[in-house]
């Protein structure tokens, strides 16, 4: 039986983790500052609170815990776009190393996967496939880029398999409602005036339920390395809106206004999720299906 630690486990991607590995039984260790999103699964977990910076106070807890796998989806400041270019990104760096020195002295040799992102492309004209340098454009992007790096390199001298998720915009249940998917559903269902900027942009979505089933088609076998984790589809953003329009019935009045358009993020943020797919991995949620499922 797997035994999974996720740091993080009770963010967006994380407490999906958390429910979609209990339902497969296997064991699971959370670590996270709050539990307030695993309300309902607490009887079935541990969970480690983590009040206080770093890992290496948590190293008893998870060589008890004895882990096969640790995903660590923790980092502070990946959720807001006002963060991309903080400084703070930076000490999640060196968070991770503590992480992975810990499990250097894990007697399990736990399997390391870091959750990475597309922000490590940078500016993108085609679909992101793995082998393509990593050209970030925020201090998010190189942030992620530096760890992947450090973490791949500690992992190859501890002998302790490395593994590297780049999730491409996931959406569904539990996610964070600033979000664009949540925030827009919700004033459409309410039928509220819904004000969105120039909406030009063209992405990838994939529903999390399909994200957490290519996360464990990768645990379930033995490649290792960087994995896009995407749908493989382009979605023009305004075709989304059309699409949740539709969906809801909704009578709101949507109004895109370029003067509110962000400086700086791509137009384009879409990737191919080949070595996923070679896995015998494919995602059964089509966009409308998977929007249907977090209509309330």
């Amino acid at each position: 039986m797997k035994r999974i630690l996720i740091t993080g486990g009770n963010g967006f991607l994380g407490s999906n983790l958390v429910r979609f590995f209990l339902n497969k039984s296997y064991a699971v260790c959370v670590i996270s500052r709050r539990c307030t999103n695993l309300v309902d699964v607490m009887d079935s977990i541990e969970f480690i609170e983590h009040t206080t910076p770093g890992y290496t106070q948590f190293a008893r807890q998870v060589q008890t815990f004895r882990p096969t796998v640790v995903i660590h989806c923790a980092w502070d400041g990946g959720n807001s776009y006002a963060d991309i270019n903080s400084p703070k990104q930076v000490h999640n760096i060196s968070d991770g190393v503590e992480l992975i020195d810990v499990l250097r002295s894990v007697d399990s040799s736990p399997r390391f996967v870091g959750l990475g992102s597309f922000a490590e492309y940078g500016a993108l004209t085609s679909r992101a496939v793995e082998t393509m340098p990593d050209i970030p454009t925020t201090v998010y992007g190189h942030t992620k880029s530096c760890f992947k790096t450090v973490s791949k390199m500690m992992c190859e001298q501890s002998g302790l398999q490395w593994t590297w998720i780049r999730p491409c915009y996931i959406y569904g249940s539990g996610d964070v409602p600033t979000r664009f998917v949540p925030s827009v559903l919700s004033k459409l269902q309410a039928n509220e005036h819904v004000l969105l900027d120039s909406c030009t942009s063209t992405v990838d979505y994939l529903h999390v339920d399909d994200f957490c089933s290519g996360v464990d088609t990768i645990l379930g076998s033995s490649v290792d390395g960087v994995f896009n984790v995407c749908s493989g589809h382009e979605y023009p953003i305004r075709d989304v809106i059309t699409l949740m329009q539709s969906l809801t019935a909704s009578k709101s009045v949507v109004t895109f206004d370029e003067t509110r358009d962000r400086v700086g993020p791509s137009k384009y943020t879409c990737g191919d999720p080949g070595r996923l797919v070679a896995l015998g991995w494919s995602p059964l949620l089509t966009l409308d299906a998977g929007l249907n499922r977090i209509r309330t």
